[in-house]
């Protein structure tokens, strides 16, 4: 079992642009995911904010946020200048941020709302990613071609939406116990069953609308952390294409996968390096390997094929003796 101190640490992936030469440091997933500590230092160092010795193939949470730290004293001018009452504020506003950063490494609770990506219930967590000037995003929203979803819930907050759920579903036994509102009661039955198909319909937490609406948001070649499912990613837009960064432990011996192509609500996905070119898993191989390879693949393809068609093949010859014998 690997040590509590080995677990608190990321393993770094240095990635080199072809054109500049330039090497970029990626933290890599520890126990705890695809955690908003991982996304934010993701975010600052492929922006170049903060950075990482190029020895160095691990870092701990500790060094991470006192690089934050520091990187949010020298991008907030108004911590150290300016009315006193406005500093002191500022002054207030990071030791917040200094005090909840460390909560970031296993995950934060995060309340949407419906009606725009970068739309969410203010708490103390997310006040760091505003310190950090690094936008959070989401694509769980309701289509404005729908307006009767749009204007009875877009606006509430994932946690509003749930207890007006709820609500409407003990109306019916306060309608017999205490005698409730009936028009109250029954607009709020409406809301909660659009507000139910739509959780139902969408349980990725990513609608069409949504995916398109980031793509809208995002500035071109902007960094930011996108959420998912409890998960935060790491998000660029590139040529207008919507971007993630891929962060698996599993690819940190991979340098040509850095970037998976976020093409749809339905999964699908495309890597690419650093400079944004296709991942090809042939390129730099000599190309009497690369036929060789597509050569056996084929021929291993072939087999099986074929032992598939002997196989149904013996079990219609089967099929047949048992009913010739049938017969006889």
């Amino acid at each position: 079992m690997p040590s509590e101190e080995f677990e608190d640490n990321y393993r770094i992936k240095w990635i080199s642009e072809r054109s500049t030469g330039k090497k970029y440091a990626v933290l890599l997933q520890n126990r705890n995911g695809p955690c908003p500590l991982l996304a934010i230092s993701n975010a600052l160092l492929l922006r170049g904010n903060i950075d990482i010795h190029q020895d160095m193939s691990h870092v701990n949470e500790e060094m991470l946020i006192e690089k934050i730290t520091e990187y949010i004293f020298r991008a907030n001018p108004l911590l150290r200048e300016g009315e006193e009452e406005v500093v002191a504020n500022e002054q207030q506003n990071l030791a917040d941020v200094i005090t909840t950063l460390p909560k970031l490494k296993s995950g934060i609770d995060v309340n949407v709302r419906f009606n725009a990506p970068d739309a969410f219930e203010f708490t103390p967590e997310l006040s760091c990613f505003d310190m950090c000037r690094v936008t959070l995003v989401h694509g769980w929203l309701v289509d404005p071609q729908d307006p009767s979803s749009f204007d009875s819930f877009a606006r509430l907050t994932y946690n509003q939406l749930v207890d007006l759920i709820i609500t409407a579903s003990s109306d019916q036994y306060e309608q017999l116990e205490n005698g409730i509102n009936l028009e109250e009661s029954s607009k709020r039955q409406v809301i909660a069953k659009l507000a139910t198909d739509f959780l139902e319909d969408n349980p990725s937490q990513l609608t069409l609308h949504g995916f398109h609406a980031l793509s809208s948001v995002v500035g071109e070649n902007e960094i930011c952390v996108f959420f998912r499912n409890n998960h935060f990613s790491t998000l660029t837009r590139r040529d207008g294409k919507l971007f993630l960064l891929v962060s698996d432990l599993g690819y940190l011996h991979e340098p040509e996968i850095v970037w998976d192509k976020f093409i749809g609500i339905h999964g699908e996905s495309q890597f690419f390096n650093v400079d944004f070119v296709a991942y090809d898993p042939f390129r730099g191989v000599d190309k009497r390997d690369q036929d060789l390879a597509e050569r056996l693949q084929a021929e291993e393809n072939r087999k099986v094929l074929s032992e598939s068609q002997f196989f149904n093949v013996d079990f219609v010859v089967s099929i047949c003796q048992d009913n010739f014998r049938d017969l006889i």
